[in-house]
């Protein structure tokens, strides 16, 4: 054992070595793989334990750690994309409304987020209509949100294939009709309708499309699905700079626990 480490922290730097040397041995990484399945879960379910920010940094800031988080962010992200793909393939021949996606493994992590960004979403401003970039085969944030709200939903993505693959889906589902599912670059979108524009975690690209939502809208609210605590374990977490620099100020955030993982970042032009 770290001799300043406790048992608890011992066991989360333990879990997410192994789960990375794991992952990096895997040549399917989709769900179809029950390797890369009870890997998966056991790291987010051991990166909900306790543990003050002391020991978070510590455990985030150790030189172990340091080593492998970015291959490991690539080899999750990637993880995720294998599984949107092969549930959004799945709910294609077994889905006919929102209430058949219910058994997706995160459907409570979507739905408790969603619902915590509403909340915030129509305290800041009237949200007629929004977009959502980056919402992949699996367009979850945008059903919820839609089924949440009043709002009228764009969901936006620049692979063809997630692209196909979300618009195939969303038109098998009923009571879709206030989604528009475009394949299109953030950061060459138009905003100019958006009330809010929701940015999703692994889109690459956040300073370019914040550039492009203050062109073209210099009034939306402007959200990014960020990570906080050991959860920068699982997603890389937006620096200030990166929407400081595009001239938004940060005015409201939604906090994570043990089912919600992102922390979504609400962003203004600068007064």
């Amino acid at each position: 054992m770290l001799s300043t480490m406790t048992a608890i922290e011992q066991h989360i730097f333990d879990t997410y070595q192994k789960a990375y040397y794991t992952l990096k041995n895997e040549t399917d990484c989709s769900p179809k793989n029950p390797v890369v399945n009870q890997t998966l879960s056991q790291l987010v379910f051991t990166l909900t334990m306790p543990v003050n920010k002391k020991g978070t940094d510590q455990i985030i800031e150790h030189p172990d750690i340091k080593a492998i988080r970015k291959p490991m962010l690539s080899l999750l992200a990637q993880a995720e994309s294998e599984m949107e793909k092969y549930y959004a393939m799945h709910f294609l021949t077994t889905a006919r409304t929102i209430n058949d996606l219910h058994h997706f493994i995160y459907w409570n992590n979507y739905t408790n987020l969603v619902e915590k960004e509403w909340e915030i979403s129509h305290k800041l401003t009237k949200v007629k209509r929004m977009t959502i970039i980056g919402s992949g085969p699996l367009p979850l944030s945008a059903l919820i949100m839609a089924k949440t709200s009043n709002a009228e939903v764009r969901s936006l993505d620049i692979d063809p294939f997630s692209h196909l693959l979300g618009k195939q889906l969303l038109t098998s589902l009923q009571d879709n009709s206030r989604i528009l599912h475009e394949q299109e670059d953030g950061a060459r979108a138009d905003y100019k309708s958006d009330d809010l524009v929701l940015i999703a975690s692994l889109v690459p690209n956040k300073e370019d499309i914040l550039q492009q939502i203050k062109n073209t809208n210099s009034k939306a609210v402007a959200a990014i699905r960020s990570a906080d605590g050991l959860y920068q374990l699982l997603y890389d977490p937006v620096q200030p700079y990166i929407y400081e620099k595009c001239g938004f100020q940060r005015v409201s955030q939604t906090e994570a626990d043990s089912s919600v993982i992102n922390t979504t970042l609400f962003l203004e032009p600068a007064k």
